[in-house]
């Protein structure tokens, strides 16, 4: 294994750690909120509380997220920030879990799950920036898979009911803080922000449009079975584990190829239709929701990772890396509130999943062609190395040479290998050290290699 490879794989790691304990963290709170609310509401209302209303608000931290982004980079970059949120939000969290009415523990959650749509959008751009394409769906899966496992094993605590003790707010504190120190770890990038984005609306338009159309036919479908009397008595934290699976699953499939990655979410689509129709059949609950939970993986992972790609493209465009998971939250949670504001017959409810699933198709071919026109997907570790002597203004020669001294070689070597004198070599160091504002070498080189 070369020292690029490590390096992209340490940088992996790491930020798939943020996303993993943020996600635990964010994820058992809003499993924890579930099981206190329902202490105090009927089943429709803690439905509408934490499916709707905790959604929406997530969607709207988000968009703060990416605002923020948009016109205040430097800031909303600055993992110190992140780190601040996180303490913002220990104290709606610990009145969430230890609140003595309803009206305390649902609107201290509204609070805490607008400001987990800001966690979302931080790890969501670290993720996009930090992490080599080639290696950003296994990253994802695999950090989402961790978060979903560690709920369900804290489930297991106690019964249960370590998920609604008071005593797992001090869990949730260490987990907080373990997030903030692992993204400061991480550090803020030292990359200007202000590179145009370019490209055509398309490239938006096409994947915003199929992550929402793809969303509603899952909430569609899922909808004509989580209702039924069978899907009572499930054993909810244990479908995440499988959850999990398809997350794995899904980033594997996705890093070998975007366009497989693609096919595999679409074809997900087609389970809860058959979820449906096997529920009556004496099929266990808990079974069919489990492998419902499996399918829903390649959802998932296509939803964030489309819009890693595109925000990996140019800095100009990193305020879209959460722009997926916005979508997918602004339409589960307005099907949400329809479904159980108006009584929808359940055959009007499969022509329209079938309708927009042919709409998915149409999309998807859309989807494909873009791409192979475009050349989106993830960008290439040549073209970012291109992307940042851009940024700094080097000129050829001082970008061959900077990757040359991420590659490690000594000026001899250098000059050896471009066939100039070392003088000629020292020369362009000197100057690519002042546009890149490094104090050495060693620190352009850093530089370099966090921007790929």
């Amino acid at each position: 294994m070369d020292r690029k490879t490590r390096s992209g794989g340490r940088r992996s790691l790491l930020c798939g750690a943020v996303v993993a304990v943020c996600f635990l963290y964010a994820g058992s709170a809003y499993m924890s909120q579930f099981a206190r609310l329902t202490a105090f509401y009927d089943e429709r209302t803690v439905d509408l509380i934490t499916s709707c209303w905790n959604y929406l608000l997530q969607a709207a931290g988000i968009s703060l997220y990416m605002l923020g982004l948009r016109f205040w980079p430097s800031l909303f970059r600055d993992m110190r920030l992140f780190a601040a949120l996180l303490a913002a939000g220990l104290p709606a969290m610990a009145v969430m879990q230890t609140g003595n009415t309803g009206a305390a523990v649902q609107w201290a959650g509204y609070l805490f799950h607008l400001l987990v749509g800001l966690y979302f959008g931080f790890y969501l751009t670290l993720l996009a920036e930090r992490v080599p394409g080639r290696y950003a769906a296994l990253t994802f899966g695999a950090a989402y898979a961790a978060g979903s496992l560690g709920t369900y094993l804290l489930s297991l605590v106690s019964g249960g009911s370590f998920l609604t003790s008071p005593w797992i707010t001090f869990l949730y504190l260490a987990l907080a803080a373990a997030a903030a120190a692992l993204a400061l770890t991480a550090g803020s990038p030292r990359i200007p922000a202000e590179t145009p984005a370019g490209g055509k609306c398309s490239a938006v338009t096409l994947p915003a449009a199929l992550v929402a159309v793809m969303t509603a036919v899952s909430v569609l479908g899922s909808g004509l079975y989580y209702s039924l009397p069978q899907a009572a008595g499930v054993d909810w934290n244990l479908i995440r584990a499988f959850y999990a699976l398809g997350l794995v699953a899904a980033g594997f499939v996705t890093d070998r190829s975007r366009s497989a990655g693609e096919i595999l979410a679409a074809g997900s689509l087609v389970y809860p239709l058959v979820a449906f129709a096997i529920m009556g059949e004496g099929v266990s609950g808990t079974a069919t929701l489990a492998v419902s939970y499996l399918f829903r993986g390649p959802l998932t992972v296509f939803t964030v990772i489309v819009f890693a790609d595109l925000a990996s493209q140019g800095h100009g465009r990193l305020w879209l890396a959460p722009a997926g998971l916005l979508a997918g939250r602004v339409t589960e949670a307005s099907l949400t509130f329809l479904l159980m504001t108006f009584r929808i017959p359940v055959l009007a409810q499969i022509l329209v999943a079938a309708g927009l699933t042919g709409l998915v198709i149409v999309l998807l071919v859309l989807r494909q062609r873009a791409g192979r026109v475009s050349g989106s997907g993830p960008m290439s570790e040549s073209a970012r190395d291109a992307l940042f002597a851009e940024v700094h203004g080097l000129t050829g020669r001082e970008e061959e040479i900077l990757r040359l001294i991420s590659d490690g070689l000594s000026d001899d070597e250098i000059s050896a290998r471009l066939h100039v004198s070392r003088s000629t070599v020292r020369f362009h160091v000197s100057n690519l050290l002042k546009k890149t504002n490094a104090a050495s070498r060693v620190e352009a080189a850093r530089a370099l290699q966090k921007f790929r």
